[in-house]
């Protein structure tokens, strides 16, 4: 619930919110868009219990597979929502994840690309030791959770 805490606090403060992400269990047929639609209006009520009562947007990709535009850490995403809500850019924003194609997406939209290291985020931050990442590390911000880096934003 502290994630949900930390998102009513980000649009507190006047950020524009929309949560991007990937479904490839769509595409695998294990998973109906039905279902996801019902996980995220679940994921909608316990943002309005958290105090959030509204986000811009929910955008996701229904595979992982390398020719979808819309599959991470490809930017089609970035590029749809901000087509389609007035208001909403990345490029100068940040972009939350815990995984490095969540760092690379926000990086190659002009996002900064933040690590929460709850979840995947301390095996992700592992990764980033690689010689390959060298040129992306410097600019990930890393924060132990969703809500340290939401109160982060208040000082």
């Amino acid at each position: 619930m502290f994630a949900m805490r930390a998102v009513a606090i980000i649009r507190s403060l006047g950020h524009k919110v929309c949560i991007l992400f990937d479904q490839p269990l769509i595409s695998q047929k294990k998973v109906t868009i039905q279902e996801v639609e019902i996980m995220n209006q679940h994921m909608l009520n316990l943002l309005g219990q958290a105090g959030c009562t509204s986000i811009d947007g929910i955008y996701y990709s229904t595979s992982n597979k390398k020719e979808d535009i819309y599959a991470k850490p490809k930017i089609g995403l970035f590029q749809h929502a901000e087509a389609t809500l007035p208001g909403v850019k990345f490029k100068g924003g940040a972009y939350v994840g815990d995984s490095i194609e969540d760092l690379l997406m926000a990086d190659r939209a002009g996002a900064t690309p933040v690590l929460i290291l709850s979840g995947n985020g301390k095996r992700t931050l592992e990764k980033l030791k690689s010689p390959i990442y060298m040129m992306l590390r410097p600019k990930v911000k890393t924060f132990e959770t969703l809500l340290d880096y939401a109160l982060s934003l208040t000082s």
